[in-house]
């Protein structure tokens, strides 16, 4: 193998690393991008399914055609969800799911259709308490039937969120393990290389210089099929021709010939060799008799900081620290003939040192007689470095040994009484954690039980607050006239307060599912969604003008969905409380607090007492009248839960007239 395709593996070897990383992160987010979408259509299900429901109550109270023109619509929308679900969902385990979710759809059409003909049907017979009875329980069948779709369609939902977050760690996962295996692999591979690079150049070197003292009859041996096997090759068969020259005199004008023509020969391997030298990255010099410079390659150079021409004729000694050792170094290489590991400080041009070690042996001319000498040096900084740490670590240890033994020595005579405590704290321990067991056991029940009472109580109490909504707004539509303004004022304060109801519902329900979240934590641009938000947020109210300040560049590492959600609520709080300022300005950024980011919402609005602060992030306690800032008393209490989820805190500065300031940590 070539030694330029040897290089050449070296460099391909990292990118073929890097196709390989590509190609599993574009699969990997093709296959997150497929889960994301089929969160999105499973979320899309519930809330069609939800408004369905809602339609379903308000055509069972009004028998609208309003009602049933838009029930028909919605009731399209939900199938063409659910046609699109058919091609995205293909586990086992999801397509039972979603034939559930397309019968019970079904089944609801079915029953709808029934309550439009029996509606036309009766059409005479509204009044009488047989058609009411017969219709209400035709409604009531309709609205189960729809509702048995939703937790179907959570569980959908979830089953998505899951698995995209899996992907998303699996592809961490692999991508962490090509960099391993590139950085593990490539240095042996980048070693292995050069020592074949190397070796095969020591061995021709000593059989050069072997044939060079005048042993024509020996032969290099170099087992290598790159060019310097080609050279060894060329160089053997032109000592067999030095050999043959000196055979017989009587072709002397043939040796003559051949002379000239293995000078060419050796000119060509000397320029060979000069390449070979040059592309070695340690330092190499030739020294002659008188210690000076012969020659030098490019890494001499850049090690020193001196061009060639400033080396060459220069006291080989004087590039060291310590000149004399130095050229005692060169002149042991005279007289042993070589000198192996020998360690000397290589100064730079600009004044700093590099510790070296230098490997040097002579060379000869054709008489035999030692001309110069080859010297190498290997740069051993870093081995310098892991000695040193290595000779501090083991002074520490000493002394944490010495440390030890003395604590040993005082604590053992304290040790029997020790260990009788030790025996009563066990058992006192091992009682503890029966009973904190237990004390799961039964939380994880109670948190069950929770779950499903908010679950069913959310779901129970939509049904009368609608019919109350649903009725006023019959009520009103027919009698408004009749009733006068008073008795319109009534009915109108009596729907405000059922669809404040509704959110207040709501609300809870969301601040109960935060806990079931499982989060997907990765790098958030938190600047881009105060950004959004505060768009939406003007959106909805184009006729005020605030002033949003946003910091730029602010990140965060947490669950992208609940931050947003946490974002919101503080920011809406914000807009809604600086509502009576004349100049309104909410400003988010972060700052530094002790190695980490403090991230803050700041507005300037009515604020509150301080006294209070303690309320505000539990559920429903608020420090303002709903009449003069209307909610439902549920952000901050989701806020913190949030907050408190990512392992961060919350707080917040504030006073009556001077706005208030929210800070937390993730």
């Amino acid at each position: 193998m070539k030694i330029k395709t040897k290089l050449q593996i070296v460099a391909i070897l990292p990118v073929l690393f890097f196709l390989a990383a590509s190609a599993i992160q574009f699969v990997m987010s093709s296959k997150i991008e497929g889960h994301s979408k089929k969160e999105d259509i499973a979320s899309d299900v519930y809330m069609a399914t939800s408004d369905l429901i809602s339609l379903t109550y308000e055509y069972g109270i009004t028998s609208g055609e309003r009602a049933r023109i838009q029930w028909n619509g919605q009731y399209k929308n939900l199938e063409a969800h659910l046609n699109e679900m058919v091609a995205l969902f293909e586990m086992p385990a999801e397509k039972n799911m979603l034939e559930d979710i397309r019968r019970n759809h079904k089944d609801a059409g079915r029953r709808f259709s029934e309550l439009e003909g029996f509606d036309a049907e009766k059409k005479s017979e509204r009044t009488t308490g047989t058609f009411l009875g017969v219709r209400n329980n035709m409604v009531n069948s309709l609205i189960l039937e729809l509702q048995e779709i939703l937790p179907m369609a959570d569980k959908l939902h979830d089953i998505s969120h899951a698995e995209a977050g899996r992907l998303g760690r699996y592809s961490n996962i692999v991508t962490g393990f090509l960099s391993f295996m590139l950085i593990l692999c490539i240095p042996p591979i980048l070693l292995i290389i050069v020592k074949r690079i190397t070796s095969p150049l020591d061995q021709l070197h000593n059989g050069m210089r072997i044939i060079a003292s005048g042993d024509l009859q020996h032969r290099v041996s170099v087992d290598s099929k790159d060019e310097i096997g080609s050279l060894t090759i060329g160089f053997n068969e032109m000592a067999g021709r030095l050999r043959e020259i000196t055979v017989s005199r009587d072709e002397l004008s043939g040796e003559i010939e051949e002379r000239i023509q293995t000078e060419k020969a050796l000119h060509m391997a000397n320029a060979y060799n000069r390449s070979l030298i040059e592309a070695s990255l340690d330092p190499l010099v030739t020294i002659g008799p008188d210690g000076r410079i012969t020659d030098v390659n490019a890494a001499t150079q850049e090690a020193t900081g001196y061009s060639e021409e400033e080396l060459i004729n220069n006291d080989f000694s004087k590039y060291f620290s310590d000149p004399e050792k130095a050229a005692a170094g060169y002149r042991k290489v005279f007289i042993d003939g070589f000198v192996r590991d020998y360690e000397l400080q290589l100064r730079h041009r600009d004044g700093h040192t590099i510790p070296v070690l230098y490997n040097a042996s002579v060379f000869r001319n054709e008489a035999g007689e030692v001309t110069g000498v080859f010297a190498a040096a290997r740069d051993i900084t870093e081995r310098k470095k892991i000695e040193e740490e290595i000779g501090k670590l083991n002074q520490e240890l000493e002394q944490r040994v010495s440390m030890r033994t003395a604590d040993l020595q005082k604590t053992g005579i304290k040790l029997q009484e020790s260990q009788r405590a030790l025996m009563n704290i066990v058992e006192d321990l091992n009682q503890k954690t029966e009973e904190l067991e237990r004390a799961n056991r039964a939380l994880e029940a109670v948190n069950r039980e929770l779950e499903a009472f908010s679950y069913s109580v959310s779901h129970d109490l939509r049904a009368p607050l609608r019919a109350i909504d649903g009725f006023s707004q019959a009520v009103l539509e027919d009698y408004g006239k009749k009733l006068g303004g008073e008795g319109g004022d009534y009915l109108r304060r009596i729907r405000a307060a059922s669809q404040r109801m509704g959110h207040l519902i709501d609300d809870i329900l969301n601040l109960s599912r935060l806990g079931r979240f499982e989060m997907f934590i990765e790098d958030v641009d938190l600047s881009f969604l105060a950004r959004t938000i505060a768009g939406e947020l003007q959106g909805a109210h184009p006729d005020r003008s605030v002033e949003v300040v946003v910091q730029e560049g602010v990140r965060a590492r947490g669950d992208a969905r609940l931050l947003r959600i946490a974002l919101e609520n503080l920011l809406d709080n914000a807009w809604k409380f600086s509502g009576r300022n004349s100049c309104p300005k909410i400003e988010f950024g972060c700052l530094p607090e002790g190695g980490r980011d403090l991230y803050f919402v700041r507005d300037n609005g009515v604020g509150f007492d301080m006294a209070y602060s303690d309320k505000l992030f539990s559920p429903f306690q608020r420090l303002h009248s709903a009449q003069d800032f209307p909610g439902t008393g549920i952000g901050l209490a989701t806020v913190w839960r949030i907050i408190t989820r990512h392992k961060g805190r919350i707080w917040t500065e504030s006073g009556p007239g001077r706005g208030a300031t929210f800070y937390f940590t993730l």
